[in-house]
């Protein structure tokens, strides 16, 4: 073997001593990152040293045949494809499935098997076992089951006990966080082989919106994250993913089969030392991939198959230096419809998962959907409770009176907001679903039942928030407004903008989803003080000793209103001095005086230097019926 010793963990010597000492065809099932690879060299080479066995080793794909190649160095492996040449003299021979069920000069004395999950069922491996009755066959995968969710079969041996939740209770890989983001509409789209069909799936995915969608809630996540890998549908998804993603802000790359084999390398290499954020990928990036640090996943690949679920998951989950926990952030229904990433794998009937719903009361799985006076309900056939299914509701920001989908909503520039009857406008999506921050921790939450269950959970904080001390934080770092008028000003510009504009804002940094506009009554009892600390403004003992050295407020702004300056830019040019024909501000009257005058009369800039807001009636057309806003339908999402 090499001369670089390897260290064994003690799941892999077990997993290593029982197949060695045992002789019956074995399948090994081991979690992404467990060290797949270090097990089979091991066995490989004792299976070699100790009993002089020739072992074929084949892999589903060429790239992961190079990969082992490399890998099993040491052992002075020979290649079998192509016109390489080979004997069999040769011990330890490396392959692709679909090259060895061709060579039928082949009698290794045992054949391994690399992700045995691919085509187990299929003519290829049949083909590569036939006629062999003296070969031992030992199969490796973390997800060795078929699209019934069904344990492979014609294995003796099985060793499966240590999963997922074992790697990560025993730190050999890292907690998992799961983010439910997107919730896309998948009705009607047809399933193919267990899978949906990807013609129609693409048409579904490709959607300009849902691809915005995507993209704005998973920026946050990705900002914090090292790196991060994005699972898309096809080329043309994963196209328009790396497009939007790079006009975000993003360095992206996206990986596919029309790629030359070089680029996808180099592409991998420069994501591996940091000069990309973001790798989409096409089916690419779902085995053979190691780049530990990664630690976010974005699944915009909707999927009903329960192996590429957990191997998209397995990306992200192993270890790195300073690497706590990883995150999966569910763009594709795959939660709802698989249930939980670290869950066991489950059979299925037909297209439909079984044990995914179950009765809160009694936990039976025998559930019936009924409607009842325009309302639906779960009904347990054991113990006969029923659960109503309550539609999406949206809160007002500032009465917190929730609304239905029935409530009046205005449509402004791709932005939905709620008109409440008390007045005030509440944002509720830019092609944002309101299920967006619906944050699931793996270590956590053990009772899962399903994604209903959870967002009905969370209902009264839809918007979940930032603690105040992080939200405090953002504000502080990013932003450096100095009144509580210019905080209004900024949320108003983030509200009706795409990107704020510059000369509105001191810093054009939009203002996130998860930071309230009116932090005083979202934080009232959770560490709120005023404004002044909430905007990081420096109030300078001095001036609030001479506070009382300032003229008053109406002897002030009567004085300012002589000036007549057009705006509070004018204002501004005035203090700093610009205006020569203009006399000088009087050393009591202050440069900031929302500071001096905040409970002595101020309203805002435009009364302060005497400007009066034109008030523009639009002719409205005669319309016999009445404006009842836009009624939006309840799609689970908007």
């Amino acid at each position: 073997m090499s001369s670089k010793k390897i260290i064994l963990r003690p799941y892999q010597k077990d997993i290593i001593e029982q197949t060695i000492k045992s002789k019956k065809s074995t399948l090994i099932q081991i979690p992404t990152g467990g060290g797949k690879t270090v097990i089979a060299k091991s066995i490989i080479f004792k299976l070699w040293r100790d009993f002089n066995f020739q072992i074929l080793f084949v892999a589903p794909k060429i790239v992961l045949m190079e990969q082992t190649m490399e890998v099993f160095d040491g052992l002075n492996p020979k290649l079998v494809h192509g016109q390489s040449k080979y004997t069999n003299r040769d011990k330890i021979l490396v392959s692709t499935i679909q090259t060895a069920s061709r060579r039928e000069s082949l009698q290794p004395d045992v054949i391994i098997i690399d992700e045995v999950h691919y085509g187990f069922d299929g003519s290829m491996i049949e083909k590569l076992i036939k006629n062999k009755p003296n070969t031992r066959v030992i199969g490796l995968s973390a997800t060795p089951y078929d699209r019934k969710g069904k344990l492979l079969k014609g294995f003796d041996l099985i060793l499966d006990k240590y999963d997922m939740k074992y790697m990560i209770e025993r730190n050999f890989l890292v907690p998992l966080k799961t983010f439910v983001l997107v919730k896309q509409d998948l009705s009607r789209i047809k399933i193919t082989a267990g899978d949906y069909n990807l013609s129609e799936l693409s048409r579904v995915v490709c959607n300009k919106n849902t691809i915005l969608e995507i993209v704005k809630t998973t920026e946050k996540y990705i900002l914090e994250s090292k790196k991060t890998i994005v699972f898309a549908v096809d080329i043309a998804h994963a196209e328009l993913l790396t497009k939007a993603y790079t006009q975000n802000g993003f360095k992206t790359k996206a990986l596919h089969s029309k790629m030359k084999k070089d680029e996808v390398y180099k592409e991998i290499e420069s994501f591996r030392k940091g000069e990309i954020k973001v790798l989409v990928s096409v089916l690419m990036l779902t085995t053979g991939f190691d780049v530990p640090d990664t630690d976010c996943a974005v699944i915009a690949r909707p999927t009903k198959s329960q192996n590429l679920y957990k191997q998209m998951v397995g990306r992200v989950l192993r270890t790195a230096k300073k690497k706590k926990y990883a995150t999966v952030l569910d763009c594709g229904n795959v939660v709802e419809n698989l249930g939980m990433p670290l869950e066991p794998i489950r059979e299925i009937d037909g297209n439909v998962i079984q044990n995914r719903l179950k009765c809160s009361q009694c936990q039976s799985e025998k559930l019936k959907l009924f409607k009842q006076d325009k309302k639906m309900y779960w009904k347990c056939k054991n113990c006969g409770s029923v659960k109503e299914i309550k539609q999406a509701t949206y809160k007002c920001m500032k009465c917190k009176k929730e609304h239905t989908y029935k409530s009046t909503f205005r449509l402004t520039k791709n932005k939905l907001f709620l008109d409440c009857i008390c007045g005030e406008e509440t944002l509720i999506s830019s092609y944002v679903g309101d299920e967006k921050f619906v944050e699931i921790k793996e270590e956590q939450h053990r009772g899962w039942k399903n994604t209903v269950d959870r967002i009905e959970s969370k209902k009264k904080n839809i918007f979940n928030y930032l603690s105040f001390e992080d939200a405090r934080e953002f504000v502080h770092r990013n932003l450096k407004l100095s009144s509580e008028e210019e905080w209004k000003e900024y949320c108003i510009v983030s509200t009706l903008y795409k990107k704020p504009i510059s000369h509105l804002l001191k810093y054009n940094i939009r203002k996130p989803m998860n930071i309230p506009s009116h932090p005083e009554e979202v934080y009232k009892s959770k560490g709120w003080i005023d404004y002044n600390n909430w905007l990081d403004i420096q109030i300078n003992e001095e001036v609030e000793i001479e506070k009382e050295k300032y003229l008053s407020f109406e002897e002030a702004r009567k004085f300012v209103r002589k000036l007549r300056l057009q705006n509070r830019k004018d204002w501004k040019k005035y203090c700093d001095g610009d205006y020569e024909d203009k006399v000088s501000l009087p050393l009591n009257i202050p440069k900031k005086p929302y500071n001096i005058y905040k409970n002595k009369g101020w309203k805002n800039t435009e009364d302060w230097i005497g400007i009066e807001k034109k008030v523009v009636k639009k002719k409205r057309k005669k319309d016999k019926s009445k404006d009842k806003g836009i009624e939006i339908p309840d799609y689970g999402g908007l």
